[in-house]
C-alpha cells in the first residue's frame, strides 16, 4: 500500500522482506569473518615453491653424482692420451683415443638426461702437459616447476706426458726364500717387463740419458761392490 506525506510517495515494505534483507546482511558478515579453509588455501599457495626447492635439491644431487662420473671419465681419457703422446703418437691420434675412452666409460652406466660434448685437448708443449675439458648438461625433473630445465657443468683434467729425467733403482731379494714357488723365475720375468716398459722405445729422439736404471741384489747383505768405499769412505770388510 502507498500513502502520501508532503507530496512524497512512501511504499510500505512488508516485514518479511525486511527480515530477508537482515538475514542477507548477516550472511555477508559471517562469510567475511569465517576463517575456515585458511590453512588449505595457504598450503595450496606454498606447495609450488616447496616442491620446487625440494626438486632442486634432488636434481642438484643427481647432477653432482653425474659430474663425479664424468670427472673419472675425463681423467682416464687424458691419461690414455698422455700414454699415446709418450709413445710418439700425433695429436689427431691422441684426440681420437681420448674421446673413445671418454665415451666408452660413460656408456658403461646409466646416463639418463646427461649430455656431454667431446673432450677438447690442449697441448702445452713448453711444459709437456696435456689438458682435457668436457662440458655437460643434466636435464632436471622436479626443478621444472621453477623454470630450471637443466644444470650445466664443466670438468677438466691435466697430466704430464714428458717424463724428463728418470732414475730408478731396483733392489732384488735373492735370499734362500726366493728359491721356492717359482719366486725367482717370476722375479726375472717382472724385472724384464719393467725394463722394457721404462726404457725409451727405438727411435727415441730425446737424450739417451733421460732414463737411467740401477739394479742391486741382496741376500743377507747388499754387495755394493767398488762403490762401497766411495760412498762410505771406508774399506769393505
Amino acid at each position: 500500500m502507498a500513502g502520501e506525506l508532503g507530496g512524497t510517495h512512501l511504499t510500505q515494505i512488508p516485514a518479511v522482506w525486511m527480515g530477508q534483507r537482515v538475514k542477507m546482511n548477516t550472511g555477508h558478515l559471517n562469510f567475511a569473518r569465517n576463517e575456515k579453509g585458511n590453512v588449505a588455501m595457504i598450503a595450496a599457495l606454498c606447495i609450488i615453491p616447496i616442491v620446487g626447492i625440494a626438486g632442486f635439491a634432488i636434481d642438484f644431487q643427481v647432477t653432482t653424482t653425474q659430474k663425479a662420473r664424468v670427472q673419472q671419465a675425463v681423467d682416464s681419457a687424458v691419461l690414455a692420451a698422455t700414454k699415446s703422446m709418450q709413445d710418439g703418437k700425433d695429436q689427431a691420434y691422441t684426440q681420437k683415443e681420448a674421446n673413445d675412452y671418454f665415451t666408452g666409460i660413460l656408456n658403461q652406466s646409466n646416463n639418463s638426461g646427461l649430455t656431454c660434448t667431446k673432450i677438447t685437448l690442449i697441448y702445452l708443449e713448453e711444459t709437456e702437459e696435456l689438458e682435457g675439458k668436457a662440458s655437460c648438461e643434466q636435464k632436471t625433473t622436479l626443478s621444472n616447476v621453477m623454470g630450471i630445465k637443466k644444470l650445466d657443468f664443466t670438468v677438466s683434467s691435466a697430466a704430464t706426458y714428458g717424463i724428463g729425467k728418470l732414475e730408478i733403482a731396483f733392489v732384488f731379494d735373492v735370499s734362500g726364500s726366493m728359491g721356492s714357488n717359482n719366486r725367482m723365475t717370476n722375479l726375472k720375468v717382472a724385472a724384464r717387463e719393467a725394463v722394457d716398459t721404462l726404457l725409451p722405445v727405438d727411435g727415441y729422439a730425446g737424450d739417451p740419458e733421460d732414463v737411467r736404471l740401477a739394479m742391486v741384489s741382496y741376500d743377507t747383505m747388499v754387495n755394493a761392490g767398488p762403490h762401497f768405499k766411495a760412498v762410505t769412505n771406508k774399506d769393505p770388510v
